[in-house]
């Protein structure tokens, strides 16, 4: 399935994170459009880092409280969110999507 998705897109910029084990074959390592960058086990004194307790804490008021892995995870999920609604609502108005999460396809150097 991801070989016939990145079959279909050489020309789109997409940042696509994957995780499969390295006896794992794919179709895509030798496209020109392709780099892979390997991201290593955390050492288990880091790993433990993300379950420390957390507290998400907005204008005085506690939002959030649990495993710091939690809390960022949500906070990632949020922007990836409203990125998306960002784009969904603008590009259909003929709108150009601004890059205030991180550059945008529709700015130079997007």
């Amino acid at each position: 399935m991801l070989d016939s998705l990145l079959e279909s897109l050489p020309t789109a910029r997409l940042f696509l994170l994957v995780n499969y084990r390295p006896e794992y074959q794919h179709g895509w390592g030798s496209k020109t459009y392709y780099t892979q960058l390997r991201l290593d086990p955390l050492p288990p004194e880091s790993a433990a880092a993300w379950e420390h307790k957390g507290q998400f804490i907005e204008e005085g008021h506690l939002v959030m409280e649990g495993p710091l892995r939690e809390i960022l995870w949500l906070l990632l999920f949020d922007a990836v969110h409203h990125r998306g609604q960002l784009s969904t609502y603008i590009r259909p108005m003929g709108g150009r999507v601004p890059s205030i999460y991180g550059p945008s396809a529709d700015e130079s150097g997007g």
